[in-house]
């Protein structure tokens, strides 16, 4: 949706706006005041109160057909205004048939008055706007508190910040209003109004709103500080980096928007559904008329069968059962720290086989840590480290941040470097005092022959640790072992993915040691080593060729290939990661088990569809021969206010149950991660369906199958 498209605060793709329940509400007040003097007017409120007055005056079916008009053109506005809307596009919904029901019964109700034999009156006109008004509402109503996610989210960012002036004092601005460079203070207790990035001040801040974190991270100077983040201790000074719309929480915000408004293939059938339903009704008033009409009823019975069928059809329960799944499932899962982008990758979730992850700061931290260094030849370690370091500071790879960090720490002074080159995954390249240097993984040094055979290497691979090599014209000089932890929650991830039935594996361009290390510990089912960023989509078409349906877990745009290769990519991580357009969702948090929720409300949110399009279904094949007569021998008889009455509730229903897909809208800054206990029930039985694994795990390396 473009800026100069504005939607009304709470108006979704599919949910009405606040203005629409506000005005049903409205109309609903005035209905029933203009209801009373009907009800002063009718003839079975005189009778039983013996008020003779107005039984004699003349005037009174004309007092009431003029305040039954009122109410007709006022209160039955919205629903003639739909009526005509639906058959303007060929569409004919729940709009239609309440406008016909309406139109029909005020015309009726009016020749009845004039003096056509008949019961209808304008009471019971009255009553059953009434009724379908406030049948209406509800529904609204109910439908904006599973639809309502998007406010919420939203509201997570104050309206002001404290803003510093040039002179230090503090001036309170609107929160739209900052700028990049803006200097903000954010007290104990606040929330960061936009991304920035702390320039004063140590704290933890509570992420758990909008990423489901259930712990407090702790933040200093230099760290990054996302919209929406709770500071719990001391008061911290915010360089905003990100202000307004491009802040993590407003781009949250753009994709909650655009999943809840995206057709998959199943709401697209609903919708038709609904049409189909919406003239298998009418066709059904028609040949309820004929029937009793043939039976030799009476013309106010056959039209009293035939307004309950019209009113007590309800395709808006049809039309809303799959769209509200997918909005409340939208919210759900981004106030779980779980951004959808692809609507139809999500619903596939349910059906993967296998999840393939990055290594590095996937299944472990991230932060590498040196754990030994050799130097070759006349070279000393101190050496080593300094020309690694000046080489690598210009890369961002996690590797390179962990061989700058240990050469920061012994106060190594860096060298200045020409014709540097990044071959992502691979290495990194330069030339040092008129040598040509390069910083490279086994795989490479081994391809160019220059790997030396070293008793402390050999221990280094037993042990797992990553090794890299620096050379200088092409001849090995050193060598760095880096070591990197796996993870606490990827273990359990992990073994609960694979209860799941799903094969766990690992992607890696580390090398064969470091990669089948990892693999035991968290006793992955496969493995794929020194593996370059290039080749990961081919090992993922692999897998595919191998009748399964893959996930892809990375973190960067080297991912980027494979995840778009993926049945379903999973890009991990906040803040910048959301301009990572490869993957289909977005895992704001680092934390590998909100997969496991990801999986599991995948598979929730189908058997949602599938409860709602039961119930939505059964209610029409129920209530419609009902209300057209067939219980009429066993004196079964629905009356059209009831009619109306039970169209209502079976909306109502389908957003109740829709509800129970996941936290309660109307709750402030409450996660999900909160409220989990609520839905897991519904989350009890996922991936139940057994899948072959195979007898023992086996591990591959370049293509090639280790046992």
């Amino acid at each position: 949706m473009s800026h100069a498209e504005p939607r009304e605060r709470g108006q979704h793709a599919f949910a009405p706006p606040i203005g629409r329940l506000t005005d049903l509400g409205r109309r609903l007040q005035v209905s029933i005041l203009l209801t009373l003097p009907v009800l002063l007017l009718s003839p079975l409120l005189n009778s039983l109160s013996g008020f003779e007055l107005l039984q004699n005056f003349r005037g009174t079916p004309i007092l009431a057909f003029l305040f039954a008009s009122a109410i007709y053109f006022y209160a039955g506005w919205p629903f003639l205004r739909g009526w005509a809307a639906e058959m303007s596009q060929r569409r004919p919904a729940a709009m239609t048939l309440i406008g016909i029901a309406i139109t029909v019964v005020y015309l009726y109700a009016g020749l009845v008055a004039a003096g056509l034999p008949g019961q209808l009156t304008f009471l019971e006109f009255a009553l059953l706007i009434d009724i379908v008004l406030l049948g209406q509402w509800l529904a609204v109503r109910s439908v904006m508190r599973v639809s309502g996610s998007l406010d919420a989210l939203a509201g997570l960012l104050p309206g002001q910040a404290h803003r510093l002036r040039r002179d230090n004092s503090v001036e309170d601005v609107a929160t739209d209003s900052l700028k990049p460079d803006d200097l903000i203070v954010v007290q104990p207790g606040e929330t960061v109004p936009t991304d920035g990035v702390i320039s004063t001040g140590n704290t933890h801040l509570d992420r758990s709103m909008f990423t489901g974190e259930k712990m407090p991270v702790a933040r200093m100077p230099g760290q990054q500080a996302l919209a929406g983040s709770l500071n719990i201790e001391g008061p911290i000074k915010v360089r905003v980096t990100a202000p307004g719309a491009r802040c993590y929480l407003g781009k949250a915000v753009e994709m909650v928007r655009e999943a809840q408004s995206s057709h998959s293939r199943v709401r697209k059938l609903a919708d038709r559904a609904a049409v189909w339903a919406t003239w298998a009704v009418l066709a059904v008033t028609l040949l309820t008329v004929l029937a009793w009409l043939g039976l030799g009823q009476s013309y106010d019975f056959t039209l009293r069968r035939a307004l309950a069928v019209l009113l007590i059809a309800s395709p808006q329960a049809l039309a809303v059962a799959v769209p509200l799944v997918i909005m409340a499932s939208a919210g759900v899962s981004a106030w779980n720290g779980l951004l959808i982008r692809n609507r139809s990758a999500f619903e596939r979730a349910r059906d993967l086989h296998a999840i393939i992850f990055n290594k590095t700061g996937i299944l472990t931290a991230g932060r590498f840590d040196i754990a030994g260094m050799l130097a070759f030849g006349d070279f000393t370690e101190e050496e080593i480290l300094r020309l690694a370091a000046s080489l690598e500071d210009a890369s961002e790879h996690p590797v390179a941040r962990g061989i700058v960090r240990a050469a920061s720490e012994r106060g190594l002074d860096l060298l200045p470097i020409e014709k540097f080159h990044d071959d992502s995954g691979l290495g990194v390249t330069a030339q040092v005092d008129g040598h040509r240097l390069q910083v490279t993984n086994t795989g490479l040094a081994r391809e160019h022959g220059v790997e030396p055979h070293n008793a402390v290497l050999e221990r280094w691979r037993d042990q797992g640790h990553s090794v890299i090599f620096v050379l200088r014209d092409g001849q090995a000089i050193g060598a760095i072992a880096l070591v990197d932890a796996v993870r606490h929650e990827s273990r359990i991830a992990v073994a609960q993915l694979r209860q799941m039935n799903l094969r766990c594996m690992l992607l890696t361009g580390d090398d064969e040691a470091a990669a089948r290390s990892v693999a035991r510990e968290l006793e992955l089912d496969e493995y794929f080593s020194e593996v370059a960023p290039a080749d990961q989509a081919s090992t993922i078409r692999e897998l595919q060729r191998r009748g399964l349906r893959v996930a892809m877990v990375g973190d960067s745009d080297r991912d980027a290939p494979a995840l778009i290769q993926a049945d379903l990519g999973i890009a991990v991580g906040a803040g910048t990661v959301l301009d990572v357009r490869a993957g289909d969702l977005v895992l704001v948090s680092g934390d590998l088990r909100n997969i496991i929720t990801l999986l599991a409300l995948s598979r929730a949110a189908r058997r949602k569809r599938v409860q709602n399009l039961t119930l939505a279904g059964g209610y029409n094949l129920i209530a419609i021969p009902l209300a057209a007569g067939v219980g009429y021998s066993a004196g079964i008889l629905v009356p059209i206010l009831l009619a109306a009455a039970l169209m209502a509730l079976s909306t109502v229903v389908i957003a109740f149950n829709t509800g129970l897909l996941g936290r309660a809208p109307a709750v402030p800054r409450q996660s999900f991660a909160a409220g989990s206990q609520r839905i897991t029930e519904d989350f009890a039985q996922a991936a139940r369906a057994p899948r072959d694994r195979p007898a023992q795990s086996r591990f591959h390396m370049k293509g090639r199958t280790h046992p």
